[in-house]
């Protein structure tokens, strides 16, 4: 049942920090727990009466700024793996933009082709996908054309979500641009859920599969 297959590399590069804009800044605060008076402290606005402007206001279209800096804290753990773990598969397999993929929904089993050997693994997850048509975010667990043992993980963030009470976690989706989806696989990693997010594309469908224990079958 290989419904994800035969796309073109498409995983991105070790990222880097991420700039913010005011009103993310303002959206992350409230996803925080802070009030209006913070937005002051932190000199994004001189009187109370602005703050409040900017607090009612204040919308951000990247999920990151929906998380509390606890969870962002995770997650930036969760990139520093992932990006040893791509250096590092990278180097074995002799991995390259031209790598093909394909997934088997059935059995979990995942293979994306190397120079020198193929990257394998069992069990795979999909965490997620993201429509580049409508620049929107779908969690696993609420896809239903997906087997029940592919969305375990999505299933293992959403009530995280749900025991800190955060809503963009256990929404079904949310409005995502492209390389939002980052944050919730850095994520989903940083919580001991996988140890690599691959990116794959299904025509305008960005698919981000989790891979739990990948190694590298040499050619």
């Amino acid at each position: 049942m290989g419904l994800f297959s035969r796309a073109k590399k498409s995983d991105p590069a070790p990222e880097s920090g991420q700039a913010t804009a005011p009103a993310g800044l303002v959206a992350a605060l409230k996803a925080s727990g802070a009030g209006p008076e913070a937005v002051v402290a932190m000199g994004l606005a001189s009187t109370p009466a602005e703050a409040q402007r900017l607090w009612d206001s204040a919308t951000s279209d990247d999920p990151r700024d929906r998380l509390p800096a606890q969870v962002i804290e995770i997650a930036d753990r969760g990139l520093e793996a992932r990006n040893a773990t791509l250096a590092s598969l990278t180097d074995e397999a002799g991995l390259t933009q031209a790598g093909q993929w394909n997934v088997d929904l059935a059995t979990g089993d995942f293979v994306w082709e190397g120079t020198r050997g193929n990257v394998v693994c069992a069990d795979v997850q999909v965490l997620g996908t993201r429509s580049g048509t409508s620049n929107t975010w779908l969690w696993g667990w609420a896809n239903e054309s997906l087997p029940a043992e592919r969305v375990t993980a999505s299933t293992a963030i959403r009530e995280f979500g749900e025991s800190g009470g955060v809503t963009v976690l256990t929404e079904p989706g949310c409005p995502c641009k492209e390389d939002q989806p980052w944050a919730f696989c850095n994520l989903a990693i940083g919580l001991g859920l996988g140890s690599f997010v691959y990116k794959g594309n299904s025509g305008p469908t960005e698919v981000y599969l989790l891979l739990p224990v990948p190694s590298v079958v040499p050619n």
